[in-house]
């Protein structure tokens, strides 16, 4: 059985917001990856791949928790893409600001998830990634 698709137009078109804003910042331009790829975004210059990105987007502040929860499944998809030689990011855009880090980094493991869609499959396998060691592009 298949899990529902919850993300919406207008998730897309946050993510695309702070895609823009890392674009910007080093120079690039994006394009759309498809679901299968496991991330949202490449990264290019020049016809070139500068990084492959997974875009967040979150409806509180960077400063609410002390570090980012992401499914492990998600991260080591993107450790995927880092061992085959890619440049991996994790963007993400909170209320005040937009930052990234570089997969593979530095975490903690427990279990976590949303609660609030009713959905068990919400609840996972969890990568916490300390908050300050983003590197910060806009906002305070």
């Amino acid at each position: 059985m298949r899990r529902p698709l919850f993300e919406t137009s207008e998730d897309l078109d946050r993510e695309a917001t702070a895609t823009k804003a890392l674009c910007e910042h080093l120079g690039a331009d994006a394009i759309k990856l498809p679901m299968r790829s496991r991330a949202d975004q490449l990264l290019h210059r020049e016809g070139e791949c500068v990084a492959i990105v997974e875009a967040k987007c979150r409806n509180i502040s960077s400063a609410r928790y002390e570090d980012y929860m992401l499914s492990a499944s998600k991260y080591n998809a993107l450790c995927d893409w880092a061992e085959k030689g890619f440049n991996t990011y994790l963007l993400v855009r909170w209320t005040d600001t937009t930052g990234y880090i570089q997969i593979p980094t530095e975490h903690d493991t427990g279990t976590g998830g949303r609660y609030d869609r009713g959905d068990l499959s919400d609840i996972e396998a969890m990568v916490y990634i300390p908050v300050d060691s983003f590197t910060f592009i806009d906002g305070e």
